[in-house]
């Protein structure tokens, strides 16, 4: 089949594709595929991306584990807190947001969360696929043209359950509001599977 850039974005179980695909490691832990432009001619490129619910409350849990106290106060006007970061993260009309998320640089604030820019500054206007992390096997399979059954199981999603009790309902609808326009497009409900399918066409429509 056709070749692939596999752009991981950071926290959408990349690493997890990587051993199970076996792909090689060209630029980097993370990255835009602009990193790799010798490549993007001659081969397709292909990104993971999970519900935005579940990618913030990711995001959070793996800074804190980190003990990345700074960057999250950063974000949080100076309150490392999951409800200020939250807002913060989902801010649609500061433009004095911090401009970068895990070393990575972002595209400037405009008027989408944090989720969003991350695809915006992945992939800008590049032609891409991108593959529901909740049926992740599947889409891999579907976009190789193999069967899902040689991809190795694992839990790249971690706890829906934990994930639920950290939002209340007006954060679950403050992160609808401020990804509204690619929530739509991948038909993402609350913790939920991509109602378009496992593969999502990039950019959207």
């Amino acid at each position: 089949g056709h070749p692939v850039v596999f752009a991981h974005v950071p926290k959408t179980g990349g690493t997890w594709t990587r051993r199970a695909l076996g792909l090689e490691k060209v630029h980097g832990e993370h990255g835009p595929p602009s990193q790799v432009a010798y490549l993007l001619d001659t081969h397709s490129v292909v990104a993971q991306i999970r519900d935005p619910w579940s990618w913030y409350a990711s995001l959070y849990a793996h800074l804190s584990h980190m003990g990345r106290v700074d960057d999250l106060a950063s974000w949080g006007d100076g309150d490392p807190s999951w409800a200020a970061v939250l807002q913060g993260w989902t801010d649609t009309t500061s433009t004095e947001r911090p401009g970068r998320i895990l070393g990575l640089p972002l595209a400037a604030p405009g008027a989408v969360g944090l989720w969003s820019r991350v695809y915006e500054t992945f992939l800008g206007d590049r032609p891409a696929t991108l593959i529901d992390l909740a049926a992740v096997a599947a889409g891999w399979a579907e976009l190789l043209d193999t069967d899902s059954s040689d991809m190795p199981a694992e839990n790249t999603r971690g706890s829906s359950a934990a994930y639920r009790k950290l939002y209340s309902k007006a954060q679950r609808e403050r992160v609808r509001k401020a990804d509204s326009a690619l929530i739509k497009a991948c038909g993402y409900s609350f913790l939920g599977k991509a109602k378009s399918g496992p593969l999502v066409p990039w950019p959207i429509r």
